[in-house]
């Protein structure tokens, strides 16, 4: 597969995933067409090559792992007295395969690509996911004036005739999320985002080249940032901003010029629309408790919102089973409406085996990225922010099968892997990301 079709792929499954759905009653939306629509045209192209055939060692373990994660929780299904719905028990089973099917789909795109091409598709895919996190900010801001009722066709599955979507209730306490159904995977989209854009930054410099345009780049932090306050998300703030200064500093250690000045511009436009904002935005009290706080408040009640309370939704429902013996192999898919933590999720789901499956999981994806530290220490301290995010946000909810925003993690992930692996450690790149910067026919023209 060539760089112009294999970057064009990617592209078109960024933006199915804000797609709106297709099916509502079926949950079935954009996303699922698209992806499953490539997954039937490789298939077809190259036979069980796609499925089967030789992969990168880091493509392995990670497809066997989330299959093995899978099947535990089929087994456990099967064993329990439970009897999911079939929309259920299908649905559950999509949440799971979906990553497995993304991992297919981006590997099989670089497979063969070198390794300057191999950074062009990572960078193109971050370029995508700035430019629709930034629309989704613009419909965001819009929402404050105008409302939500044009977002119906995006958050509309599993809801009866005239009933709340989660968005609903959310933009009730100003709390805006644009496309996203809800806070936390806006939240956690704009965080990936965030750490993206300075990644580009920081490698711009590094590299003393262009790789985006410096006002795209800019208007792109300035309405991911903002996107990310507007959803009053705890995974965007203080986590998400929290883990980009933290990435910022052990990657960029030089505060250059051109960093200095687009975070200037962006500081103060988002002063500017504070100030315009102040009046409008009815979810303003809401952020500062984020922000301002007495010696009284519960931090833990506060930022894991109840999460870790017996009262909390779905998690007193698994909190309230924490001793019962069967949950060490727990009660199979379809057994309780998910719970927003993706540990607590996967304990319901397949006991400790998943669990322990789960950490193998996130294990093998730290070791693959700090493979790379002392030959790409730039992107490989991005993945590693990345993955960062996602063990924190798991309190909050299951990060690689939440909707919409896993295909902004898990496409960047792989593809940063896949570079990983292209470097071999020599002189010729040893010291630093890349030793030459890319051909200029990869660059955005000066």
């Amino acid at each position: 597969m060539n760089l112009k079709t294999a970057s064009q792929i990617i592209t078109v499954l960024l933006v199915s995933a804000m797609g709106p759905y297709v099916f509502p009653r079926m949950g079935l939306r954009v996303e699922h067409f698209i992806m499953y629509g490539i997954v039937a045209f490789f298939s077809v192209r190259s036979g069980l090559g796609f499925l089967i055939g030789k992969k990168k060692k880091h493509v392995f373990i990670l497809v066997a792992l989330f299959l093995w994660l899978l099947l535990v929780f089929l087994v456990t299904t099967c064993t329990s007295d439970f009897n999911p719905t079939i929309y259920k028990l299908i649905a559950d089973i999509e949440n799971y395969l979906q990553p497995v099917w993304l991992i297919l789909i981006t590997s099989y795109c670089v497979r063969r690509l070198a390794i300057d091409e191999s950074i062009n598709i990572l960078i193109n895919a971050t370029k995508t996911i700035i430019l629709l996190l930034s629309l989704n900010a613009a419909i965001a801001i819009s929402s404050i004036f105008y409302g939500t009722w044009f977002l119906e066709y995006f958050n509309v599955a599993g809801e009866e005739a005239g009933a709340w979507t989660v968005l609903g209730r959310a933009a009730g306490m100003g709390r805006y999320t644009g496309i996203f159904n809800q806070p936390f995977e806006a939240g956690f989209a704009y965080g990936v985002g965030l750490i993206s854009i300075l990644f580009i930054l920081i490698l711009e410099k590094d590299l003393s080249c262009r790789l985006i345009r410096p006002a795209f780049l800019n208007l792109g932090l300035f309405l991911v940032v903002v996107g990310g306050i507007l959803s009053v998300s705890k995974v965007f703030f203080p986590l998400a901003i929290f883990i980009s200064f933290v990435f910022f500093l052990w990657a960029s250690k030089v505060l250059s010029k051109k960093i200095f000045r687009s975070l200037f511009a962006v500081v103060i436009m988002i002063s500017a629309l504070s100030y315009f904002l102040r009046d409008q935005w009815a979810g303003l009290d809401y952020f500062l408790r984020l922000v301002i706080f007495d010696r009284n408040t519960d931090l833990l009640e506060l930022f894991s919102a109840g999460r870790f309370a017996a009262y909390s939704g779905g998690n007193a429902v698994v909190i309230s089973h924490l001793n019962d013996p069967n949950l060490i192999f727990g009660y199979g898919l379809g057994s309780i409406q998910a719970p927003d933590n993706a540990y607590l999720e996967i304990l319901y789901f397949g006991g400790v085996v998943g669990v322990l499956i789960y950490l193998i999981v996130l294990l093998a994806l730290f070791y693959f990225s700090t493979k790379g530290l002392l030959r790409q220490p730039v992107l490989a301290k991005y993945l590693i922010s990345l993955l960062v995010l996602s063990v924190f946000a798991g309190l909050g909810a299951p990060v690689f099968t939440v909707n919409r925003a896993n295909f902004f993690l898990i496409i960047p992930l792989i593809i940063g892997l896949h570079v990983l692996t292209l470097y071999k450690l020599s002189h010729r790149t040893r010291h630093s990301l890349i030793t030459q910067p890319p051909s200029r026919k990869y660059m955005v023209n000066e």
